[in-house]
């Protein structure tokens, strides 16, 4: 809910908030306040045109002027920032020309003079170190040669071992896969000859492996049952239609004729009228009545029988008697396509009575068990390629396991083969490992005659490279590089000043006068000169820019004067904005009593919708409190619990005093332990000075609450206070005293 609030207020506030100006309403306000002034400095008339153009060119004539001088100015004052900037650089540059002159030339000495010795000395050092540590190496390399010790003929038989570790997997599912393997071939054994039973007496394993059925043959039994699946579809269509053509003859044959129906009822009633009164009149001798109803009876008969012979002669129908030969078709081409289904089922020797659908399945299971019996042999195969791999592997095992210790063998081929394997790993790593500790030791011994050799070479190459410099010794050749080292960082020191000020003044006649410039002044006439020039650049910046103002103000006059649509151009867009400032106002409203709806619902639920617990505890918290605090509140946004007055003022939490949240938990207790025994059985409860912050006034109104509260459960409070026992004692407690 806070977030919808937020949401409701941060619309309302984009479009206006008191004292804001970048909302929409204000700017909008705004810019019809400057389409209004406009408007009215348009409508003051248009007579002071001429006078605007004619101070305008003025101004710029005068602006042309002063930039020209600024030009001259700017050109002045980049010379003397120059100046400014470089005068250290022209310092160092000075210095170090100067330091240089008076520093020995040594043409002989570079810069790697000294590296190139410190090299060398390095060198030699390097020598004796690497002399030292290769003679170590050397004795570490023999006493490990003389403790390698391996089996010969172990290592000759590493082709028989490689074979045997070759075959360990193999062995290894071998063994593992044989009993399954076997297992399994006597179940499909077993599927196969109750599959092959189920085709009937003539089916062998023998004549199954030797049939082939052609796919011409699979064809024409899928051609043949759709051939019989047609005829025997036309002919229940036939006897379909002939049963309903008969329906129909019937159903007209009943019906009579074809007039209404109540005249057919009518005829029966005269004819059994005509028979009723013949039998009556001659019953009771009434003569005369029965040739009355003679004469309907036989009026009667002959309209049935001229009915009847319509009937008749309408029943010799050419439909039904086409029908009927049609279904003779039907049924002969059925007779036909069967037995020539039948003779296709002699051909390929299958069961003639077998239909079209099962000789189908007769051939899936054929070709089923064709596939199982080639999985048959497969298993076959797999138990005599395993079993050919366990004794080979066995024979192998004998063959190495004379020339190790039996007793690192155990009975577990695959642990022998790990063994023999390590074994053989073992005795090849030493035998290499001792002729590379003996290749080694040669070799170091070579390096180290070589190492002696160099280091004597080195030492000479060192004595001469002194006395070629002309330096009598170490210390003198040391001193020299310094020399020489100082007057390169001096050169350097010149080249980089002189690099500096000719990227910025320029090279050769720019150069050498801008050095003789800059070495007849001081940095402190430089600044006063640049001072002075910038403050007459500021005066002509600050009066070109006034003019410039002045010339914008008159081209916007001139440009207002000089169009007479703007008027109506200005007017236009002052409505339009009007009429925008009206939907902004509009819309404005409509979040304000978004807010206030959704504050006045937060109000509502929150009055009628708090839980049983709060609802509980305020009315003992208003109890506490002498009526002060009438109501807890949760808030329905934050869930933070509130207090309300009797002003209808609320406090959060944090703002109470110590004993004013001791008695709202208080109350909050109290409250939870009522809603809590309406689902379950009445629990004593035990208080320990629950009183202590409580003020004079609302520590007897908690006991009061108590009391009342004591009716329905038992309630134990614990004090060491005198002054709170006697209070209790007021209100009729039971006193057990504790020492």
């Amino acid at each position: 809910l806070s977030e919808v609030k937020k949401g409701f207020k941060e619309l309302g506030d984009s479009l206006y908030s008191p004292r804001g100006r970048i909302q929409a309403i204000p700017l909008t306000h705004d810019e019809i306040i400057q389409l209004e002034r406009g408007i009215r400095e348009i409508q003051r008339g248009l007579g002071e045109y001429d006078n605007l153009v004619t101070q305008r060119d003025e101004l710029l004539e005068e602006i042309n002027g002063i930039e020209e001088t600024l030009r001259v100015l700017q050109v002045t004052q980049r010379s003397l920032e120059n100046k400014r900037k470089l005068y250290e650089s022209y310092i160092d540059l000075d210095t170090a020309q100067s330091k240089l002159s008076e520093l020995e030339e040594l043409p002989d000495f570079t810069e790697d003079v000294l590296e190139n010795f410190k090299k060398l000395k390095a060198e030699l050092e390097n020598f004796y170190l690497q002399i030292r540590e290769k003679e170590d190496d050397l004795k570490i390399l023999e006493t490990k040669r003389n403790e390698c010790i391996y089996s010969e003929k172990l290592i000759d038989l590493e082709s028989t071992v490689i074979s045997l570790h070759g075959l360990g997997g193999k062995y290894r599912s071998a063994s593992n896969d044989i009993v399954s393997v076997s297992s399994k071939r006597k179940e499909l054994a077993e599927r196969i000859e109750a599959e092959i039973k189920k085709l009937g007496e003539n089916w062998l394993e023998e004549i199954i492996r030797e049939f082939e059925l052609k796919h011409s043959d699979g064809e024409r039994i899928r051609t043949s049952k759709a051939g019989l699946d047609e005829v025997n579809r036309k002919i229940s269509n036939a006897k379909n239609k002939l049963e309903l053509h008969t329906e129909d003859i019937a159903r007209e044959s009943l019906r009579g004729f074809a007039g209404p129906s109540f005249y057919r009822y009518a005829i029966y009633g005269v004819t059994g009228l005509g028979l009723a009164g013949i039998l009556g009149g001659a019953l009771f001798s009434q003569w005369w009545l029965a040739g009355f109803s003679a004469a309907f009876f036989i009026i009667g008969i002959l309209v049935l029988l001229k009915i009847g012979k319509k009937v008749q002669l309408e029943s010799e129908d050419p439909l039904e008697k086409k029908l009927r030969d049609n279904l003779v078709d039907v049924e002969s081409e059925h007779k036909k396509s069967d037995e020539e289904w039948r003779e296709f089922l002699k051909s390929i020797k299958f069961d003639e009575d077998l239909s079209p659908d099962a000789a189908l399945e007769v051939a899936r299971s054929i070709e089923n068990i064709k596939s199982d019996l080639a999985a048959l042999d497969e298993f076959d195969n797999r138990i005599q390629r395993m079993q050919e791999t366990i004794d080979e592997v066995n024979e192998l095992q004998n063959q190495v396991a004379v020339y190790i210790d039996k007793s690192k063998l155990g009975a577990d081929i695959n642990t022998n083969i790990k063994i023999l394997s390590g074994e053989l790993e073992q005795s090849k790593d030493i035998k290499k490992k001792k002729e590379s500790l003996e290749e080694q030791i040669s070799e170091l011994t070579t390096r180290i005659d070589t190492l002696n050799e160099s280091r004597k070479s080195k030492k000479d190459e060192i004595e001469q490279y002194i006395s070629s410099l002309g330096a009598s010794d170490e210390d003198d050749l040391k001193r020299k590089q310094a020399i020489v080292t100082q007057r390169n960082e001096l050169n350097d020191k010149i080249d980089d000043c002189k690099r500096i000020i000719q990227k910025t003044v320029g090279t050769g006649e720019h150069y050498d006068e801008f050095i003789k410039s800059i070495s007849t002044s001081t940095p402190e006439e430089i600044q006063l000169k640049l001072d002075e020039v910038q403050e007459e650049i500021d005066e002509l910046e600050r009066d070109r820019t006034e003019k410039n103002q002045t010339i914008g103000e008159l081209r916007n006059k001139i440009q207002i004067l000089s169009s007479s649509q703007d008027l109506l151009v200005k007017q236009s867009e002052s409505e339009l904005k009007k009429q925008r400032l009206r939907e902004y106002s509009r819309e404005w409203v409509k979040w304000q009593i978004a807010q206030l709806v959704l504050y006045k619902a937060i109000s509502k639920y929150e009055q009628t919708r708090q839980p049983v617990v709060i609802k509980a505890a305020s009315d003992i918290f208003s109890r506490i409190t002498n009526q002060r605090y009438g109501t807890i509140v949760r808030s329905a946004e934050s869930n933070e619990l509130r207090i309300r007055d009797e002003r209808g003022d609320t406090k959060g939490v944090i703002e109470m005093s110590r004993g004013t949240k001791e008695e709202l938990y208080f109350a909050m207790r109290l409250g939870l332990i009522k809603e809590y025994e309406k689902r379950s059985e009445s629990m004593p409860v035990i208080m320990d000075d629950i009183l202590v912050n409580f003020d004079d006034e609302r520590g007897p109104l908690a006991i009061q609450a108590l009391e009342d509260f004591a009716k329905e459960r038992q309630i134990i409070v614990l004090t060491c206070h005198k002054n709170t026992l006697a209070i209790y004692k007021e209100y009729g407690v039971k006193e057990i005293l504790v020492t």
